[in-house]
Parts: structure tokens; sequence; C-alpha cells
């Protein structure tokens, strides 16, 4: 739906994406965050750190990179367990602040 054209405030949207993900899960379980960036180690740093903060977890969580055959992307793949879906639109809503990300699934 183009957005321009879409009526529903940010609540409405914020209420159908806690359905939709409460529908297609069972809390807790594991949950991918991939995240489309700048290649460097201070972005995958920083989303790194964004879900390390929003779970409240002591240590880095388990992740993996990749590059881009050019070099100027990189891929970051976290797969954390996730206790709730407002965590998993915080951890986007985080994410999504960060300079340099180009697609955030």
């Amino acid at each position: 739906m183009d957005e321009a054209k879409d009526s529903r405030t940010e609540e409405e949207r914020r209420e159908e994406m806690l359905s939709l993900l409460n529908a297609t899960h069972e809390f807790p379980c594991p949950f991918v965050f991939k995240v489309i960036g700048q290649s460097s180690t201070a972005f995958v740093a920083k989303i790194v750190a964004i879900v390390r903060n929003v779970l409240e977890l002591e240590e880095d969580p388990p992740f993996e990179t990749r590059d881009t055959p050019n070099g100027e992307h990189t891929s970051i793949t976290i797969e954390p367990e996730i206790n709730n879906a407002e965590i998993i639109l915080e951890v986007y809503e985080q994410i999504q602040k960060v300079e340099g990300v180009v697609m955030v699934m």
C-alpha cells in the first residue's frame, strides 16, 4: 500500500504489526533480524549493540556477517530468543535510526 494513501495512524499500524507477529509466532522464540548496511566494523558493532541493549543481554548475541562481493555493504544476521512482539518492534525502530542502514528484514 502506498504510504501516502495509508490513512491509518502510527498507533494503528503498530497494533497491526503486533497482531501479525503474535499470530505468526509463539513467544518466547528465536527471531531472525537481518540488516544490510554500509560495510564497516562500526556499523556491525552498532547493530549488535542495539539488539544486546534492547534485549538487556549481558553480552553480544551470536551473529554472522557477510560482505557483498564489491565490499560496499555488509549483511548482519542475528537470531536471538525473543520474549514478545513489542521487543521485535523496538529492535526494528532502533536499527532504523542507525546511519548507513540500507535494508532491515
